[in-house]
């Protein structure tokens, strides 16, 4: 028995996880766009791949901006895939920020726990847990 690699954070919009898990996400729910949030990156991993890095020392920034495009994406009915290496600290970060900035969650904890239902291995390091602190107090 195979398991699931990535999981659905809003049933059919937004998808989670790991970068193992591009091109499964994309074959089993024709993803518009895979935001890859990694600080850095060696290259595309798919040919739909946005960068959008969560930067170290510009936590706050960067995640305001790449939610910021993720909000749009799916406000205009995009089906969206976001990860970074392993689906945990820059995914848990971005997935929670995204929640709150679509008006699912109303604060960091809920959005936050909301997440790790999604994903349990979802680990948001100090850094970006101080950043969505500060961008959603």
């Amino acid at each position: 028995m195979s398991r699931t690699t990535y999981q659905s954070l809003l049933d059919g919009k937004v998808y989670i996880g790991g970068i193992d898990a591009v091109e499964t996400a994309d074959a089993e729910h024709q993803i518009d766009a895979f935001f890859d949030l990694r600080g850095t990156r060696d290259g595309d991993v798919h040919e739909k791949s946005v960068y959008t890095p969560l930067t170290d020392g510009e936590e706050a920034t960067s995640l305001q901006r790449a939610v910021q495009q993720m909000k749009e994406a799916v406000e205009a009915g995009e089906i969206i895939y976001m990860h970074c290496n392993t689906g945990r600290g820059r995914t848990g970060a971005a997935a929670t920020a995204l929640l709150l900035e679509l008006g699912v969650a109303s604060s960091v904890e809920e959005a936050e726990q909301m997440a790790k239902e999604a994903r349990d291995v979802i680990d948001i390091r100090p850094n970006f847990r101080e950043a969505l602190q500060q961008l959603y107090k």
